[in-house]
């Protein structure tokens, strides 16, 4: 009876996890055409095409070992594992961290940008980025001991583990809060495509995460829940947010951000108002306009003037030349020029 329980918690564990890896690699041969197009080709390297690199391959790499542990193995990663698994669950949670890190740089870059840099902002990502990287650390820590003891993952364990979890969904939460913020400001004052798609973005990556995150810690710290699926969530979890993360990373190099806009804000020439508008984001390397300058009707830029030949499709969609001088220029890789304006 007791071993027909436990082959039925072990094919509960595999289905799950192997439901999870079919995810990550799936959607990365989905998107790897649409990674060649904007992120492969020539174009500006900043701080987002690093860290959308390193998430989008170490979770994709790095996660190999893992599923040949989970689904290849024939054991239960958080039950009765011999000395030969155990540094392979240690490189797990080392695994886990840093893709969690690399989702929290993401974001807290996106919302950085949002705000040109603003420093109450600033104060806010830092404090709370620097609060859950030290208690994730802590936390994982914490738990190495009783994992390279072979033990499995009781209700203690996985309290601990869940707090790291726990300050990884607070973080994720005040960004989605200031991007709902933002949104909702300028778009109560003028209708913005971008900010629109900008929170359509953030509210799906952020009902993801809750949900699985949800799912994580009522696992870790239920004590109804039987040892050997403690942790059944975790890898779950992990490739979702990889997986959400670089699509939010792919959308910010989306096109239709470099559409030309006719005075309603709406898209222009062959381009049909009623057309849906696929969603992107603010990539850090854009200058994102101040809210006065974003309220003002937007109108194309006819008049060459001093500029010289070639820069009608540069400024094409922006109110004028006066406005663009006084636009704002904060972005992460630093000032650029106001007649360089761009989404990267």
């Amino acid at each position: 009876m007791i071993a027909r329980d436990f082959q039925s918690l072990e094919l509960i564990n595999f289905s799950t996890n192997a439901a999870a890896f079919v995810i990550l690699y799936y959607d990365f041969f989905l998107t790897l055409g649409t990674e060649v197009d904007r992120y492969w080709t020539p174009g500006p390297w900043n701080v987002i095409s690093t860290l959308f690199f390193l998430n989008r391959y170490i979770g994709l790499l790095g996660n190999l070992p893992v599923a040949y542990q989970i689904l290849c193995s024939g054991r239960l990663k958080t039950w009765e594992q011999p000395q030969s698994e155990l540094n392979l669950t240690l490189y797990h949670e080392i695994l886990i961290l840093i893709l969690q890190l690399l989702v929290a740089a993401l974001m807290s870059l996106r919302t950085y940008a949002l705000y040109n840099r603003a420093h109450v902002v600033t104060v806010i990502l830092c404090l709370s980025a620097a609060t859950f990287v030290a208690m994730s650390v802590y936390m994982t820590i914490s738990t190495l001991h009783t994992i390279m003891q072979g033990n499995p993952v009781d209700t203690e364990t996985g309290k601990r583990i869940a707090l790291a979890f726990g300050f990884y969904l607070v973080h994720d939460t005040i960004v989605f809060a200031l991007t709902t913020f933002k949104a909702i400001r300028l778009y109560n004052q003028r209708k913005h495509p971008l900010l629109q798609a900008l929170y359509i973005d953030g509210l799906m990556f952020y009902g993801m995460i809750v949900l699985f995150s949800m799912l994580n810690l009522l696992f870790l710290t239920s004590q109804l829940v039987d040892t050997p699926l403690k942790t059944i969530w975790t890898t779950p979890t992990n490739v979702v947010s990889v997986v959400m993360v670089s699509r939010l990373a792919l959308n910010m190099r989306h096109p239709s951000i470099m559409r030309p806009m006719d005075a309603d804000g709406g898209p222009e020439d062959h381009e049909r108002a009623d057309d849906a508008y696929i969603s992107s984001v603010v990539d850090a390397g854009m200058t994102m306009p101040s809210e006065v300058h974003a309220l003002q009707p937007r109108t194309r830029y006819r008049g060459l003037g001093d500029l010289g030949q070639g820069q009608d499709d540069r400024l094409r969609g922006y109110t004028d030349v006066n406005s663009l001088r006084h636009t704002s220029d904060a972005t992460v890789d630093g000032p650029v020029e106001a007649c360089q304006l761009r989404v990267v």
